[in-house]
């Protein structure tokens, strides 16, 4: 299901990215949730007519692989375009804060929900969850992008990303770098199971704990992170959460208790939380909007991409290697990325900032 949610999400990227910057992102989004919330409704028809089939739970993986594509790509850019760069951190903040959320309400319910009348019941609150977006969608006056007009189909104004990318090489890394947290997070999800059962041997109830705590802490990013940039720059509070996640990974690996689990846990979900936060509202500082949903297209692609091929390797990786292979994993790519940051920070390329950097 994680493969073909992943390749739909890929496949559907050239259309998506080239729809992102040239037409109007409200509506792309909005038409995104009509869509899905037809699909959807055709999935629960097909249950409740002719009972459970697995290509229904195929159809819903490629419908949701299709939606989190966009959503990440106009997003974003929509953000950039409605509001002026002074609010970028508070709005990707906010931002944060509703995603976190939404997955930590929806992890809650849908055990819940699905007890009481099964996958039916969890579509219905979806589909219920998409009108709602609508409704708040038609309630917004926006513009289309403010963007040459060309008369190229999609496929070339896609390809547009990928070339304005080769120009700018240095943005293109820092964006290869802003889609490492959500490795991260899967990352972390694949080594928790094994990790809390077999290293730490404990229960199910630990297991929960330490999963809720990530989810807090990604919360408790979207709350603080806006008050700390106020303080202290973007640019040294990224390389310090890459040092931290270094730091809390040598504590996974050596400090093998409850206590260490549910503090890494909390951590872990602060730190990656925080870093998307600012390396998002960076990328709009430096990206223009006639480039940024295509820019922001190509890296969720390849971040899906990335996941796929690194999900089942680290699954055979942890039964050759121990379960602290994954926190390993996170240590060794943080102090990379580290360098390359500080290499990336010497170019002067990156606007941490709206306003250009001496």
């Amino acid at each position: 299901m994680l493969a073909l949610n992943v390749l739909a999400g890929f496949l559907a990227s050239p259309i998506i990215g080239g729809l992102a910057d040239k037409y109007n992102r409200r509506n792309i989004i909005m038409w995104t949730y009509m869509f899905q919330v037809v699909l959807y409704l055709v999935i629960v028809s097909s249950l409740v007519i002719y009972g459970y089939h697995t290509y229904l739970i195929i159809s819903f993986a490629v419908v949701n692989g299709i939606g989190w594509t966009t959503y990440m790509a106009t997003s974003r850019s929509l953000v950039k375009q409605i509001l002026s760069p002074d609010e970028y951190s508070s709005a990707n903040s906010l931002l944060e804060i509703s995603l976190q959320t939404g997955m930590f309400v929806a992890g809650g319910l849908a055990g819940v929900l699905y007890q009481i009348n099964g996958f039916i019941l969890i579509i219905s609150v979806t589909i219920s969850t998409f009108l709602l977006s609508i409704f708040f969608l038609i309630k917004m006056k926006v513009e289309k992008p403010n963007t040459p007009e060309t008369t190229d189909n999609l496929i070339r104004e896609y390809l547009k990303g990928w070339e304005f990318l080769r120009r700018n090489k240095v943005v293109f890394v820092f964006g290869l770098i802003s889609i490492v947290p959500m490795i991260f997070t899967m990352v972390f999800n694949v080594t928790l199971p094994s990790y809390v059962y077999n290293t730490l041997n404990l229960t199910s109830i630990e297991f929960g704990v330490s999963d809720m705590l990530y989810g807090v802490g990604g919360l408790a990013a979207g709350m603080f992170s806006i008050l700390i940039v106020k303080k202290i720059p973007v640019k040294f509070m990224i390389l310090f959460l890459f040092f931290v996640l270094m730091i809390n990974s040598i504590a996974f690996v050596l400090i093998n208790t409850s206590v260490g689990l549910f503090v890494g846990s909390f951590i872990l979900g602060y730190s990656i939380s925080s870093i998307r936060v600012y390396m998002n509202t960076t990328i709009m500082n430096t990206v223009s909007d006639e480039y940024i949903g295509r820019a922001f297209t190509i890296w969720a692609s390849l971040s899906l991409l990335i996941q796929s091929v690194v999900s089942p390797l680290l699954g055979k990786g942890i039964n050759e290697f121990g379960e602290t292979i994954g926190f390993n994993i996170i240590l060794g790519t943080s102090f990379i990325i580290i360098l390359i940051l500080i290499l990336i920070n010497s170019s002067k390329t990156i606007f941490y900032n709206h306003e250009k950097e001496e």
